[in-house]
């Protein structure tokens, strides 16, 4: 089986790096694929194999010296494939949070 993945991204910093806001796209390419149909006639879905394919993810954050907002999304196009060690992946997922960091 056949797995890519990248990372794109940019962030830009204000105020001597106190205020920062970034964007990732994590673009994965799957060879085997399936997506899920509906059937024109009957309207009933099922599952289609469509080979290959990409799974889409994304992050986007926005962070105020140690508080950070963010969202991020796996599988955001919801398509269905194995991972390479043979386990079904999830669907779409959807995360927001936030994040607060102590120092010294």
């Amino acid at each position: 089986k056949h797995f890519v993945a990248a990372k794109l991204g940019g962030r830009l910093t204000f105020w001597d790096g106190e205020l920062e806001l970034g964007a990732k796209i994590l673009p994965q390419y799957v060879d085997n694929i399936a997506r899920r149909k509906t059937d024109p006639t009957t309207y009933q879905t099922y599952i289609a194999t469509v080979s290959p394919g990409f799974v889409l993810g994304a992050r986007l954050w926005f962070r105020y010296k140690d508080f950070e907002l963010f969202a991020a999304g796996v599988n955001l196009t919801d398509n269905k494939y194995e991972l390479y060690t043979g386990e079904k992946a999830l669907g779409r997922q959807i995360r927001f949070g936030i994040s607060w960091n102590f120092r010294d």
